[in-house]
């Protein structure tokens, strides 16, 4: 893998595992945007930003939490502009590879599906590390500029009730670099 696709990815994967400093929770649905402009989300309520000096240092980088429930998400914007030869498939093979340093890793079968008019490829993921078991929801969309990874991250046991959330947040997310409205 490249290492501008893995250092990132590894990064957002050990943030969401060890959590950092945040913002407010938020009491209703709200927008934030990545520090480059690249990409925004609406926030559930009850979503924060999290505020990592580490994550500054990637522009393209969104994390958040619902730190209430225990869970969070890691969304990225990749322009494909700097990537050679990429596709959506080979972007998801990519980020479940980087999954393979966890212990007792199952992987889930990879849901195709169309997000926002975009193509996308969605699937779970579970693992443990250093003595403790993390389940992920693994999305990635193709807009017509740029690739959009979504991870969200949980407990086994919250993962049930934080999919519904983790699916709000896929549906919130959206391109804004080169993308018409209405493909984003």
């Amino acid at each position: 893998m490249p290492a501008q696709l893995l250092l990132p990815l590894a990064t957002s994967l050990m943030f969401l595992l060890l959590g950092g400093p945040a913002t407010s929770p938020t009491t209703q649905p709200t927008v934030v945007r990545s520090t480059d402009g690249s990409v925004e989300v609406t926030l559930p309520a009850g979503w924060e930003m999290m505020t990592d000096d580490a994550h500054r240092a990637e522009p393209w980088v969104i994390n958040v939490a619902n730190p209430q429930q225990g869970i969070w998400c890691a969304i990225r914007a990749l322009a494909k502009e700097d990537l050679v030869d990429m596709t959506l498939e080979k972007l998801e093979q990519q980020s479940r590879d980087t999954y393979s340093r966890l212990d007792d890793l199952k992987i889930g079968d990879a849901q195709k599906m169309e997000i926002n008019g975009n193509p996308a490829i969605q699937r779970e993921v579970s693992g443990a590390t250093g003595g403790e078991r993390w389940a992920y929801q693994c999305t990635i969309i193709e807009t017509p500029s740029q690739f959009l990874c979504i991870y969200g991250c949980a407990k086994p046991s919250r993962f049930a009730t934080a999919k519904p959330q983790f699916d709000a947040l896929v549906q919130g997310t959206r391109g804004l670099i080169g993308d018409p409205a209405g493909k984003k």
